[in-house]
């Protein structure tokens, strides 16, 4: 301490009479505060000589960890912090914490250290130049008085305002000189601050509620800030209404385990209207309508529903993007509110929310963690939560049932939740506070381990450690923003540092382990701390109970316009290819299922306005389907690499397709009637007409199972034809999210029908009278039978089946170049595709140049986890798949071919149907693997002497379906692609291209898909003569 402080506090004793510091401190009393949180230095010293000792003072060891502290206190407290910080660069080492106190709606009274009275003209040392702009605007009022007297009304009136509605942070710079000056005592009074909303108003909302067929509740942190919690909930009975949390909120607002709490809402434009899904009526209580992270296009609520907000900040009803506002308390508005309804009937069904239920892995990961901590913690319990890349797995895993039992950051800042802890559980000593703090998050504040061994805060810090500020990751691959470098955070031993500060600590990183450990740290008093080393290994998460948009329920089948139950009993299971374990289990369509769903596409087909719209109207709900597909890419994305085992950075690039055909076809057809005139020989007028062909069947395989369902579904609404859709048994979902799209989009009743089934329920549909045409994509094997089956009626066919493809480098192409399209395009998917380059011809004087280079690449393949972003290839699909393919291994062996790489299961991955990339060279083409196709990550390697058997070989093939050829001489290689026998060829590359058809020579199938060919499939063509 200088000096002139030292100098200052001695002459101080003199003084005589009620002190500035003496009338703050009876006013406080009087205001029930006896806790100080502070961080002082010399200009704030006077205040704190002689503290009563009916006060606690409580030391954090930097500015913004006490507004932490002070912040968490005065929520879970319900009552006003008093703040005390050092001047200058101490309130600026404090704005970003006092920045989250202004979103928290947090009441601080902050005062901040100034110089002397009598040096402020002269800049001198730690001088506060503008103090009262330096905060703004993240204080609801700052004033340095005047004069030394005036400090304690300045204090008073910063208590009132503190405490007005919408509550927040104020504050007082105080001149060292002042605290020690006499004043007079404080007038105690109190500020009534509760707003009420006119009846008429009330009046008016109750109305439009009891006339809305589907209202829906969001909720967010003034709910719990008002108290309105039980007063909600029975709003919400009253409704029937489901109930989505705010997005990014920092509260809990309902209880999460009610049968009407729906989940939480993405902070992403698209995506939240999608999950308000039919609703005609939202109403927000408590928070912003809306906060949104990332940008997106389209309705911020569903078409034709209106929206009404309540709450106490006349900025938040301001700021609202569409609908009406009043500002009142929540509770008194809700509970206004309760007494002018009408009860509905209860719902039928099961929750609005199903909470999934993990195995234990091997590692921990942040959905077990949540899981786990679920089970064992106190029901009374506070958490804290500071973990940005494991907040959706808390709100899935962890749900709160109490008022008060949930906090976390309002202003995306990090460095809150360590610090806010503290500060709860200082506040409420008989209550359990858990902090859950991400590695990178901890380190902001990390310090307040001190405070909490300090003042012996009863806690359990939780620091679950992923090596790094994952979220960022997740963003930037999630953006497409590329590759994020220097966030990792390595060789942080966070045992080490609390034990350190003098805080008990452990740690563990074995599932087994989890619940034992935790309930061992629950039993403890006092701080202690828990580090939890997060596994790779990623849960087998059950995809239709994500909360960014929530399923009907695969309990159901879409069939005429609604979600009906399954007149049978059978179920089925999706497995996943990681840990062969059961995903999920879902309905199988029985017959009379089948029966229903060709019944209702029948109806509206000879009966509904979808054949008789014009093409132009039929494009604008097409279009409307790809936006709502658009707002769910990444979860059509999710399910793909879920079930079937593609590496998610795939299909994140792939996904597109999905509305990309959708908005194709519409622009196909909406300036287009589809009737040509021509003239006849005599001179008379010939119209010739397309027309749609009927009630299809489509049916799809598992391998790319979106994407190959819209191929059939987009061509067909787009001709006007309707239909009933038949997915892969291994993998239910995509068309579950299809038929959700096709429902919100307006799309009329029966036009689209979902039957997921096994392979008897697709026989079942082919051979149904009903059914007017067939689209099929499977094995050339099944669809030799449905040709069949179809040629008996003489039912329309089209059909996608297997290849066989070749990738032909000329003798003069350039390998290197030639290289990235035969590593993305011989083995994508781990081969299970179709058009997959399975056969390699080189010629022989080049051959052990390409092996080297080929085989080099193929070894350096990431095979694992391919919810992994860095995995290049996941495993095989199913059990049989993996049989399938180890069996033509070993044929090849047998055969006389060498293995050049792989044939065996990757070092390290025991679990899961995964199979390493294997290439085969000295292959001939009467060998079995050369003939047959495989679908798995088999390259054969093939040798020849010049283009004249290089066509051979590339021809000598009972398939035709896709193949490449590399040449220097892009004219070379476009006249040998000529010569292939084959649908699609790319010269230099391999394209598949949704805007133009693609389809298959000899056995390869039947019509086109894709482009104006695919829209032909599902025309029938009327000659019409005008006489």
């Amino acid at each position: 301490m200088n000096k002139m402080s030292l100098d200052f506090l001695s002459g101080s004793t003199k003084l005589r009479g009620q002190t500035v510091s003496g009338a703050v401190f009876e006013f406080l009393r009087q205001k029930g505060i006896d806790r100080i949180f502070g961080n002082p230095g010399s200009t704030e010293l006077p205040m704190f000589v002689n503290v009563p000792e009916d006060f606690s003072y409580v030391l954090g060891l930097q500015e913004s960890i006490v507004v932490a502290m002070a912040d968490a206190y005065a929520q879970v407290s319900r009552k006003p912090a008093f703040v005390n910080l050092h001047s200058a660069a101490g309130l600026g080492h404090a704005l970003g914490n006092i920045y989250t106190a202004y979103r928290n709606r947090a009441p601080l009274i902050i005062t901040t250290g100034q110089q002397s009275r009598e040096l402020l003209p002269h800049d001198p040392f730690l001088f506060a130049e503008s103090p009262t702009e330096f905060p703004k605007p993240y204080v609801k009022w700052a004033c340095e008085p005047a004069r030394a007297e005036d400090v304690p009304a300045a204090i008073a009136r910063a208590y009132h305002m503190a405490m007005q509605a919408p509550r927040g942070p104020v504050m007082v710079s105080v001149p060292l000189s002042d605290w020690q000056a006499q004043a007079a005592p404080i007038a105690i009074r109190d500020v009534e601050t509760v707003i009420s909303a006119p009846a008429s108003a009330i009046d008016d909302l109750a109305r439009r509620l009891n006339e809305a067929r589907e209202p829906v509740l969001v909720v967010g942190p003034g709910v719990d800030i008002d108290n309105a919690w039980d007063a909600t909930v029975r709003l919400a009975e009253i409704l029937q209404a489901k109930v989505w949390v705010s997005p990014l909120s920092s509260r809990c607002s309902f209880p999460e385990r009610h049968p009407l709490f729906a989940g939480f809402l993405p902070a992403f434009q698209p995506k939240l209207a999608n999950c308000l899904g039919d609703a005609d009526l939202v109403l927000v209580l408590g928070a912003p309508a809306f906060t949104y992270h990332f940008a997106g296009s389209g309705p911020d609520i569903p078409q034709g529903a209106e929206l009404w907000l309540i709450t106490d900040d006349p900025a938040q009803a301001a700021s609202a993007i569409v609908g009406n506002a009043m500002v009142s308390n929540l509770r008194a508005a809700t509970e206004s509110l309760v007494y002018r309804l009408r009860c509905r009937a209860p719902r039928t069904g099961g929750p609005a929310r199903t909470i999934p239920r993990l195995k234990q892995p091997k590692g921990i990961t942040q959905e077990f963690f949540y899981q786990t901590l679920a089970g064992v913690r106190s029901p009374e319990s506070i958490v804290f939560e500071e973990a940005p890349g494991a907040r959706d797995a808390l709100h899935d895993f962890l749900p709160i049932e109490r008022p008060g039992g949930f906090f976390a950051t309002a202003s995306g800042g990090l460095g809150y939740a360590l610090p806010g802890s503290v500060g709860a559980a200082l506040t409420k000593p008989e209550q359990p506070v858990i902090a859950v703090i991400g590695d990178g998050s901890s380190l902001y504040s990390i310090q307040s381990i001190w405070s909490a061994v300090e003042y012996d805060a009863d806690l359990m810090i939780v620091i679950l450690n992923n090596g790094g500020y994952k979220v960022l990751k997740a963003i930037a691959e999630r953006s497409g923003s590329g590759r994020i470098d220097g966030v990792d955070i390595r060789h942080m031993d966070f045992v080490q540092i609390a034990e350190a500060q003098g805080c008990k600590a452990v740690r563990c990183e074995k599932g087994e382990e989890l619940s034992s450990c935790l309930r061992d740290l629950l039993k403890m008093k006092g701080p202690r701390l828990l580090e939890i080393i997060l596994s790779e290994e990623e849960t087998e998460m059950n995809v239709a109970v994500r909360n960014e948009q929530v399923l009907k329920t695969p309990e159901k089948f879409f069939i005429g316009g609604e979600w009906v139950a399954p007149l049978g009993t059978n179920k089925l299971d999706v497995i996943s290819p990681v840990t062969e374990e059961v995903l999920m289990s879902y309905p199988e369509a029985s017959n009379a299922d089948i029966d229903r769903a060709v019944a209702a596409a029948r109806d509206a087909f000879d009966n509904g306005p979808w054949p008789r719209m014009t093409f132009k109207e039929r494009a604008g709900y097409m279009r409307k389907v790809a936006d709502l597909l658009t707002a769910r890419l990444d979860e059509i994305a999710n399910a793909w690499t879920t079930q079937v085992g593609a590496p998610i950075f795939l299909t994140k690039k792939l996904v597109g397709q999905n509305p990309g055909l959708y908005n194709y076809y519409a622009g196909l057809i909406e300036n287009d009637e589809f009737v040509d005139q021509r003239k006849r020989a005599d001179g008379g007028e010939v119209r010739v007409v397309r027309e749609p062909v009927g009630v299809c069947a489509a049916i799809t395989p598992w391998n790319a199972p979106m994407v190959l369902l819209n191929y059939k579904v987009s061509a067909a609404l787009a001709a006007g034809c309707t239909i009933v859709a038949k997915p892969s048994p291994e993998t239910p979902l995509d068309a579950y999210l299809l038929a959700e799209c096709i429902e919100q989009a307006g799309i009329p009743k029966g036009v689209f029908n979902l039957v997921p089934a096994g392979r008897e329920g697709g026989d079942y549909l082919v051979r149904h009278k009903g059914i007017d045409k067939v689209s099929f994509t499977g094995s050339t094997i099944a669809g030799k039978t449905i040709a069949a089956a179809c040629a008996d009626r003489l039912t329309r066919v089209s059909l996608e089946l297997g290849g066989k493809s070749a990738a032909v480098l000329l003798d003069d192409a350039d390998f290197a170049k030639a290289l990235p399209a035969l590593m993305v395009y011989s083995m994508p998917i781990t081969g299970q595709v179709c058009f997959s380059l399975t056969r390699i011809l080189v010629p022989e004087s080049r051959k052990q140049e390409f092996i080297d280079l080929y085989v080099g690449a193929v070894k350096n393949i990431k095979v694992g986890d391919p919810a992994d972003p860095t995995t290049q290839m996941g495993p095989l699909t199913m059990a049989r798949q993996l049989a399938r393919v180890e069996g033509y291994i070993a044929a090849g062996r047998a055969g006389g071919a060498t293995v050049a790489c792989g044939g065996g299961r990757p070092a390290g991955l025991d679990r899961g149907y995964f199979i390493e990339p294997t290439v085969f060279t000295d292959v001939t083409m009467d060998m079995k693997i050369a003939q047959e196709e495989i679908f798995g990550p088999v390259v054969s390697i093939i040798s020849y002497k010049d283009d004249e058997e290089a066509v051979k070989i590339a021809n000598d093939s009972t398939y035709g379906l896709s193949g490449a050829v590399f040449s220097s001489d892009p004219e070379r290689g476009y006249a040998f692609a000529r010569r292939m026998r084959t649908g699609s060829v790319t010269v230099n590359g391999m394209i598949v291209d949704i805007h133009h058809p693609f389809g298959g020579f000899k056995q390869s199938g039947i019509g086109r898909e894709g482009g104006p060919e695919g829209l032909e499939n599902y025309f029938e063509v009327k000659t019409i003569h005008m006489a």
